[in-house]
């Protein structure tokens, strides 16, 4: 389940929740809308006819602020609502300036379980965050919107926690469950009414984030996850990955060389015993492609070489094996002028052990000139800004937000820059632009995923769950979709009028539509 992170900012905040409606705050009161609520309000509210009670938490009459609105249509669809009208009307809105949308989810606000969806755009040269949640008060949805600009969300956030803890209807009512499509809310089938079966309520893979800073750099990551790193200054990289499934990662190396530009430079090499050069890998042409099918004689150099010095960790290194470029993009990441394939690319992958992966990558390699010696280019290209974020197949769809927004929260200490006394002013000055080239990698990363083929994501899914063993079934009253143990349909399918609920179809080539959805429950015995 997501957590809002401003229960992530600060223990202080989380250990004082309770006192949140007691004192210190301000009563704020909107009789338009017949609610009130309380808060630390020190730049004022605005109601607006339209849009609800606007509440400021830096600037009077601009974001920051934290916007309420309580609606008169009982038994909204919240999940219908998010993804037909919300979404769409803030695509048609921003344009191509929305460069990142977390779809219908679940989130924790002031310890009551909200719905809602978040959305990031560009205004004015900042990258803007629209958390918006809702729950019913008295039988009638209540939205809240926390906007604020990214990296600044610490008092709108906590703004938030306290305009939820202590909202009131004037009838003094408190939540009730949403409704769906309409009817009574319903309920996910208990485990005997599935018979051997029980049905679990899907999580989300991340929880929660968290900062880490080991002095020389910081980042946010996944609650939980591990870092390694190797390398100094302009050799400097780090993945960090979840040790429950370390396919799921994100990373970042700085410079990665060299790379002999033929087969027929490593022989040339190895015919006059030059090591380790003669081991180097070899990239083909001064491509994201070919770097990427490169990567396993990346690792393979590495761990030849990592022992005496002379290579990085090859511990470090993500494993892409069989890499398959789906589909490639520009990127807007600055790069030197020799960098003539700056582009992002969605791959699917396997790890050395075979499991099926993808992932969004992106590098910038380069051609360091030529030496000719017995008619053979000898120099090297270099790999610049290898970053990128992997997921297990089937997940990726889930974890690419998230994890594009913890890979552009990267940044070197200022301290650590000052002491890289032994590189060039160049590379001083590259390590320095490390924060804008994140922001940078995350808007390309974004816009990428946003302009990409879903039937990539179609067959993920349809492939994670043949890997698995599951069918994907769902419900067409209610947009539900389950992952059930192979078995189990066929013998539900043939005693509906046994179950709860009758209602569940096989997903077929007529509804792949709900590959897209996600998963909200599971049937396993």
């Amino acid at each position: 389940m997501k957590r809002l992170l401003a229960m992530l900012l600060t223990l202080a905040l989380s250990a004082c929740a309770p006192a949140l409606a007691e004192a210190g705050l301000t009563e704020i009161r909107c009789p338009e809308q017949g609610f009130s609520t309380r808060c630390n309000v020190d730049f004022g509210t605005q109601f607006v006819e339209g849009d609800g009670l606007y509440v400021y938490t830096e600037y009077y009459d601009s974001i920051p602020y934290v916007l309420i609105f309580r609606s008169e249509s009982r038994g909204l669809d919240l999940r219908r609502y998010f993804s037909e009208e919300f979404t769409p009307y803030m695509q048609a809105s921003y344009g191509d300036d929305l460069v990142g949308v977390t779809e219908y989810g679940s989130y924790e606000v002031a310890g009551r379980e909200m719905v809602g969806a978040d959305y990031t755009y560009r205004l004015n040269g900042y990258v803007i965050h629209f958390l918006r949640v809702a729950d019913f008060w008295d039988g009638c949805p209540v939205f809240f919107g926390a906007k604020y600009v990214q990296g600044d969300d610490a008092a709108t956030l906590a703004a938030l926690e306290a305009l939820v803890a202590n909202f009131r209807t004037d009838a003094g009512g408190d939540a009730v469950p949403a409704p769906q499509s309409g009817g009574e809310a319903r309920q996910p089938a208990s485990a005997q009414d599935m018979g051997d079966y029980r049905v679990t309520a899907r999580e989300a893979i991340v929880s929660g984030t968290a900062k880490y800073d080991d002095g020389r750099f910081s980042v946010t990551l996944p609650e939980g996850w591990q870092v390694r790193t190797t390398g100094e200054f302009m050799t400097f990289g780090f993945r960090a990955s979840d040790p429950a499934a370390p396919e799921r990662s994100l990373f970042l190396f700085m410079k990665l060389e060299p790379f002999l530009k033929s087969r027929a430079a490593k022989q040339f090499y190895r015919k006059y015993n030059y090591a380790p050069t003669c081991d180097a890998p070899v990239m083909e042409a001064p491509t994201l492609d070919a770097f990427l099918a490169a990567e396993p004689e990346v690792i393979d150099f590495c761990q030849a070489y990592y022992a005496s010095g002379l290579s990085l960790d090859p511990a470090v290194f993500p494993e892409l094996y069989g890499v398959r470029v789906q589909e490639k993009w520009n990127s807007s990441i600055p790069c030197p002028s020799t960098c003539r394939d700056n582009a992002v690319a969605r791959i699917a992958f396997t790890t050395q052990a075979g499991a099926p992966c993808e992932g969004l990558v992106t590098a910038q390699p380069t051609d360091m000139g030529s030496y000719i010696a017995e008619g053979i280019d000898t120099w090297f290209y270099t790999a610049y800004l290898f970053m990128g974020v992997t997921a297990p197949q089937g997940e990726l769809a889930e974890l690419e937000p998230v994890l594009t927004q913890c890979l552009a929260s990267f940044d070197f200490a200022p301290q650590y820059v000052k002491t890289a006394l032994d590189v060039s002013e160049q590379e001083k000055n590259a390590l320095l632009s490390v924060a804008s080239s994140m922001q940078a990698a995350m808007d390309s990363y974004n816009d990428a995923w946003s302009a990409r083929q879903t039937s990539y994501d179609i067959s993920a899914q349809k492939a994670s769950d043949a890997i698995l063993g599951y069918d994907r079934l769902y419900d067409p009253d209610t947009g539900e979709t389950y992952r059930a143990e192979l078995g189990f349909y066929d013998s539900y399918d043939l005693n509906r009028s046994g179950f709860a609920n009758p209602n569940l179809q096989r997903v077929d080539d007529g509804a792949e539509q709900y590959y897209l959805s996600g998963v909200d429950y599971y049937i396993t015995k």
